[in-house]
């Protein structure tokens, strides 16, 4: 029964549209009857976490979804049916070096070439768009905290990983579920090329340090 239990997805996004493959995973979203899907507009996202929170969270458990990524439709479904306390997809960074965000411990991120390829793994910290929260787990944090946000902001660390670490504090574990994935989206320009050797080719420019050849061909 509490699988089926309704909740809330809470977004976090700017204040205009980024991605189109975004709007297009929310579009197919998967939930149980009665859930609702919530905003916060602006580009503070600790701060639109708090207010999904604080102010627009009906029902069981929270789905934090940043606009920056893309989703199977049964994604939630699957997350839900774990049945954990805090829970992830797979999540890799957006950027050169593209690592997962999830840390297996304070100094180590987790190494997806030594995991299998499904099965829920607790982690030390991961990214909170993605995650799973059950409405107890913030009902902790109002007990222990009652005059502390839940999200902190802290330069040098980000409100993830922040968020994490109080978890672990309140000793409630975090997972990933390595069967799931979500797509973090960026934007690529494709360029007409020309390597050193004069060979032809298409470059993807996907940021300023990363730039990926292949070859080119004309049918």
């Amino acid at each position: 029964m509490t699988l089926t239990l309704p909740g809330t997805i809470g977004i976090c996004a700017n204040d205009t549209g980024r991605f189109t493959g975004f709007a297009h995973s929310l579009c197919g979203v998967q939930s149980p009857i009665g859930s609702k899907i919530a905003w916060a507009i602006g580009s503070d996202i600790a701060e639109g976490r708090e207010i999904l929170v604080r102010d627009r969270m009906q029902g069981d458990w929270m789905w934090f979804m940043d606009d920056d990524h893309a989703f199977a439709s049964d994604t939630l479904m699957h997350l839900l049916a774990r049945g954990l306390p805090v829970i992830a997809p797979v999540v890799l960074q957006r950027q050169q070096p593209f690592l997962p965000v999830a840390m297996i411990d304070k100094d180590n991120r987790i190494d997806l070439t030594q995991q299998p390829s499904e099965g829920a793994v607790e982690v030390y910290a991961t990214g909170t768009a993605g995650m799973l929260i059950r409405r107890n787990v913030f009902e902790e944090f109002a007990r222990v905290w009652p005059d502390e946000p839940i999200f902190e902001k802290h330069t040098g660390t980000s409100d993830d990983y922040l968020f994490c670490a109080r978890l672990r504090q309140l000793g409630i574990p975090i997972h990933v579920d390595l069967g799931l994935s979500l797509g973090h989206i960026t934007t690529t320009v494709v360029w007409p090329d020309v390597l050193a050797d004069e060979q032809r080719v298409v470059t993807f420019q996907i940021s300023d340090s990363f730039r990926v050849s292949v070859g080119y061909q004309q049918e």
